[in-house]
């Protein structure tokens, strides 16, 4: 059974189900947005290769980045933690310094929660409430014939700093210098906070969605949502400098890498077709407003029986997955 499969057991058909946030009444003037999040030690961190305050870090930014994949704005959390008697007193100073810095930068703030002690491992679950102007959340489900994808950022950084992680743990090698960015990108990401509402803002962007299971593993999301499909230019999706290099020192693939690695935590959306030149126009000042790249790097068709990736040839590049999948082949 595949998570998303598991997921509409759950649902059992609940139309509400299926973005990265409810969206629920608040008043007459805007909406909730809540989503929740778990990261568990042995299945999204190894505690010997990450610090508390990235962990800390971490947890929130995972789900900050939900709300701001639907124009919203973090308000509120709610923090529960799972700790084993192994984690000492400055461990938890560590994670709460890393919360608090992104609880800084996100503009949140810590409601209440819960704490427990675990058997064994590391258990953090963030519930963070946000609020959009109402009737504006961006969900996956609005994309159309002819729009044009866009994505916010670089990809595969956040996989290949795994790829570091991992050859540290097995191998017990010390980490180059090359590499430490990626291994940066993996535990601390930072989702473009400030760019989700103004997307909104446009009034041009017709879906959207945070990458954290893969960009192909997520337009396909939007793809099924919107009952449409979508040609990808895999040449055109940007990655951050010296991807190349440390992938192929470590033996990877880079473009299964870029297309289908997680948890990168950039947007990717896409912007109504008659809206493209306009929207192109105002790109500039928004790139150098938030420091961050607004790329295209595709269009959406009629057809949800294609769903293809080019390569520099315009050739279609067949790959063997689409992205993260914690219950695949389960």
């Amino acid at each position: 059974m595949t998570e998303w499969e598991m997921i509409q057991k759950f649902a059992r058909g609940a139309e509400a189900i299926g973005d990265d946030c409810a969206v629920l009444e608040k008043d007459a003037t805007h909406d909730w947005l809540i989503t929740t999040d778990t990261l568990q030690e042995g299945v999204h961190f190894w505690r010997a290769l990450t610090t508390f305050e990235q962990l800390g870090w971490k947890a929130l930014a995972v789900s900050v980045s939900d709300i701001n994949a639907m124009g919203g704005e973090s308000k509120q959390y709610l923090l529960s933690v799972g700790l084993p008697s192994s984690v000492k007193p400055k461990d938890i100073e560590g994670l709460a310094k890393g919360l608090a810095a992104l609880e800084k930068e996100s503009r949140v703030t810590l409601i209440g929660g819960n704490t427990t002690r675990t058997a064994d491992g590391i258990v953090i679950t963030t519930t963070v409430l946000g609020t959009v102007p109402k009737g504006k959340a961006i969900l996956r489900r609005g994309a159309g014939a002819g729009d044009a994808i866009y994505v916010t950022g670089t990809f595969g950084g956040a996989s290949a700093g795994l790829l570091c992680l991992e050859r540290v743990r097995h191998l017990e090698q010390p980490l180059r210098a090359n590499r430490l960015p990626f291994v940066e990108r993996q535990l601390s990401p930072r989702p473009p906070l400030q760019v989700g509402p103004w997307l909104r803002e446009t009034g041009s962007v017709t879906s959207m969605i945070d990458v954290s299971d893969g960009l192909l593993a997520d337009l396909t999301h939007i793809a099924e949502a919107s009952k449409v499909g979508y040609v990808l230019e895999e040449a055109r999706v940007p990655t951050q400098p010296g991807f190349e290099e440390v992938v192929r020192e470590l033996k990877g693939d880079s473009i299964l890498l870029k297309l289908t690695g997680g948890e990168d935590y950039e947007l990717l959306f896409t912007v109504r077709e008659q809206d493209v030149t306009r929207f192109e126009r105002s790109l500039q000042d928004a790139q150098k407003q938030f420091a961050v790249s607004m790329t295209r790097v595709g269009t959406v068709v009629t057809s949800d029986k294609i769903r293809r990736v080019n390569d520099a040839a315009g050739n279609e590049r067949k790959l063997s997955q689409l992205g993260f999948d914690h219950f695949a082949g389960g």
